[in-house]
């Protein structure tokens, strides 16, 4: 056998089980690598197979991009293999010779224009994964010279691929969380409120990018090195702590607070930054145990609101001294103020103001200044 001892057989058995929480590509590829060393395999893979879109994914491998794309494209549907392929059962496998006799595979096409030139002669395949119209198998090849997989090899490739399925729906769940959490922290970035999520004890468990805009500011909230939400003063600390306690109050003696908004002074001397919360329930790691948590909607007076006139010029199709002038209606300047910063006169910001209605659809200031506020232009664009 090509492998010293059952030792490095159950090695790699608990290798695979170390790479399944890891959702890491490159943790399966030295999985995938440590079994092809195993049984001396040349070019082989990890494959998933779509029977709705008739498509083969190598998820790892050791053939290039391009001889993969060349398979899929030439042979792929005309395998003599694919049929036999398809009747598999997890667990089962399927050596070439099964399907074809070693003159018939040097005579065929697929083996003089693709096998050949890689250097491939013997194939073994593996299916561990049967699920949802999906099939996943492991791919061990040899050339000729090499000699053909045998018996004990064909019973240890079995005997570990049970343990590649389980730890394989694992990476599959541990990647769509993962992947699940990305999204989310990816859709609270474009919501233009600054978000903060924390902790009884004030530990920072989230922040979206405007709330981590608001913190390292450091003029009225900040995050310690203990990852700790703090105001710039004991005080305020204190008072954001009151704060938290009163929210989860609400849900441990049964006697509803009511909603506050807490102010949190700025060293800058610009105004307060305005606090709202709410608390709810994050389930434990485990699923036995929950830990509350409470989000914060934090607001800046004084955040300024030229991010977006790009926004508005690429949706509404405004001018940028139009969408200069809705910013500045937005922060409340009046006709005069306006004029006088753009140094523009009445005449040319009544012209403006008509073609912002026009383009906005809108027919008053407040409609224009809500429809802002509320409206598209509120979230990010990347």
């Amino acid at each position: 056998m090509p492998y010293n001892s059952q030792e490095r057989l159950f090695s790699l058995i608990g290798s695979i089980y170390e790479t399944a929480p890891q959702a890491s590509a490159d943790a399966w590829r030295a999985i995938y690598l440590e079994m092809a060393d195993l049984f001396s395999s040349g070019l082989g893979g990890l494959a998933i197979y779509s029977k709705q879109s008739d498509e083969i994914e190598v998820v790892i491998g050791t053939a290039t991009a391009d001889q993969l794309d060349e398979y899929t494209r030439n042979y792929h549907r005309a395998s003599p293999f694919r049929e036999i392929l398809g009747k598999l059962k997890s667990g089962e496998g399927l050596n070439r010779r099964e399907v074809m006799s070693d003159d018939d595979f040097r005579a065929s096409a697929l083996y003089r224009n693709f096998f050949e030139p890689l250097g491939v002669f013997h194939l073994e395949y593996q299916l561990f994964l049967v699920e949802q119209g999906l099939t996943g198998g492991i791919i061990f090849t040899r050339s000729e010279e090499a000699g053909n997989f045998n018996d004990n090899e064909i019973s240890a490739m079995r005997l570990i691929m049970p343990h590649v399925e389980r730890a394989f729906r694992v990476y599959m769940n541990v990647f769509a969380v993962q992947l699940k959490n990305k999204i989310m922290a990816e859709a609270f970035d474009q919501i233009p409120e600054n978000i903060l999520v924390v902790d009884r004890k004030l530990v920072l468990v989230f922040a979206n990018v405007g709330g981590r805009a608001i913190t390292e500011m450091n003029d009225g909230l900040r995050v310690d090195d203990n990852g700790l939400l703090n105001g710039c003063s004991q005080a305020d600390t204190r008072r954001l702590q009151a704060f938290v306690d009163a929210e989860f109050g609400e849900h441990t003696d049964g006697n509803p607070v009511r909603r506050k908004l807490l102010q949190i002074s700025r060293p800058s001397g610009l105004r307060p930054i305005e606090l709202l919360i709410s608390s709810f329930t994050a389930a434990g790691l485990s699923g036995l145990s929950s830990e509350p948590v409470a989000i914060i909607f934090a607001s800046d007076p004084d955040q300024k609101f030229e991010t977006i006139e790009g926004i508005l010029r690429q949706i509404y199709e405004l001018t940028a001294a139009e969408a200069r002038v809705a910013m500045l209606l937005t922060d409340g300047k009046s006709s005069t103020d306006i004029c006088n910063v753009l140094g523009i006169k009445q005449n040319t910001f009544r012209t403006h103001v008509k073609h912002i209605f026009s383009k906005t659809n809108t027919r008053r200031q407040s409609e224009l200044i809500r429809l802002i506020v509320k409206g598209p232009a509120r979230f990010k664009s990347n």
